[in-house]
């Protein structure tokens, strides 16, 4: 019986490397990219919210629990297709819809599910990672 490693080689030895080959898109399907491909324009166009919630510093949410809530006061609220020139700051939050622009400052979105509303201010019940519920700037790609 061969050796796992010892088949591995001999196998490998019988590979032939094929030069690079142009084919239209039709017949790519299966095929493998002999080079890396670039877009012409970021897709999202715009830092964006992932899903409905609370645009936020993830750093404020680090000691939130249901226990403790953190509170942070409202500063502006952006519904879809809609943008805000407010910057969120430590101790701010902006309320958010999914695919509105992330606004200047925070770093990540609180599901709506992890809030509960008040008057000028939400608390929130659990803590963010940066980058929790966003989406970036050409960070969609189909592979």
């Amino acid at each position: 019986m061969i050796e796992l490693e010892e088949a591995l080689k001999i196998v490998l030895s019988q590979v032939k490397v094929l030069p690079p080959e142009r084919v239209n898109l039709l017949s790519s399907l299966g095929r493998t990219l002999t080079e890396d491909v670039y877009a012409d324009l970021d897709i999202p166009g715009f830092d964006r919210a992932a899903m409905d919630g609370y645009a936020v510093i993830s750093k404020d949410t680090d000691s939130a629990s249901r226990k403790k809530p953190v509170v942070l006061e409202v500063i502006a609220d952006v519904p879809a297709g809609y943008s805000t020139k407010k910057v969120v700051k430590s101790g701010k939050a902006v309320r958010i819809m999914t695919g509105a622009p992330l606004p200047r400052g925070a770093d990540a979105v609180v599901m709506v599910e992890d809030t509960e509303k008040q008057e000028g201010k939400v608390k929130i019940f659990r803590r963010v990672n940066p980058e929790e519920n966003v989406s970036f700037a050409g960070g969609r790609t189909l592979t």
